[in-house]
């Protein structure tokens, strides 16, 4: 076992890989604790423990006699250690997590845009720090996750509203003259219209569902 600063010493990833990962669990499991009424104190990259089994826990926890305090101090530390991730990594870890508030606060739009990973999360930083935002950092995560996901279905189900209205008009402006064709000529004609079509919408959805599957992972 080892400590978040010590795992962080031997962070090499200029992709940032994982980052969002490490935090989202550390922010999860953080919550549960203030569920039950505790909090960490002191919580910092030394305090946070990361186990063989990929999971993280805390050096020390205490019960809490201000529990939204306690909670707002504990988010507040490891938004500062997230950005200290993306402004240090991976030339070296710098645990920013006894800075003092006051900076964060008033360099946020700095610190954002001096940030040029599209994996960092400036909107939930400047919600943080300037909004005064108590939300978990994996409940942020979870919810971007879930809108991004809702867009997705939203734009499959446009699509399937385009397709279904052209094959519509497509089949209405197919005008039989059931005295000059036949049965046979009718099905020959709806066969032009129906299979090129369909063929279409197979390979439109194929690619829909494919961005949603990236989305998703």
């Amino acid at each position: 076992m080892e400590t978040l600063n010590q795992y962080f010493a031997y962070y090499d990833d200029d992709e940032y890989s994982h980052v969002n990962e490490i935090f989202s669990s550390i922010s999860r499991e953080m919550k549960k604790i203030h569920e039950q009424g505790m909090y960490i104190p002191n919580l910092s990259g030394d305090s946070i423990v990361c186990n063989d089994d990929y999971s993280f826990s805390f050096t020390e926890m205490a019960e809490s006699d201000n529990i939204e305090l306690d909670k707002r101090k504990n988010i507040i530390a490891i938004g500062k250690m997230l950005v200290g991730a993306y402004l240090s990594l991976p030339l070296g870890y710098n645990d920013y997590s006894l800075m003092p508030d006051e900076f964060f606060t008033k360099e946020t739009d700095n610190i954002c845009s001096s940030i040029s990973s599209d994996k960092f999360n400036s909107e939930y930083i400047i919600s943080l720090f300037s909004e005064g935002s108590n939300e978990y950092y994996s409940d942020y995560l979870d919810r971007k996750k879930q809108n991004e996901s809702l867009n997705s279905s939203s734009n499959v189900r446009g699509f399937a509203k385009v397709l279904s209205n052209a094959a519509s008009s497509l089949y209405q402006e197919q005008v039989f003259d059931e005295e000059d064709l036949s049965v046979e000529q009718r099905k020959a004609s709806l066969n032009v219209i129906f299979y090129p079509l369909l063929i279409g919408c197979a390979l439109i959805l194929t690619v829909v569902l494919s961005i949603i599957a990236k989305v998703l992972n």
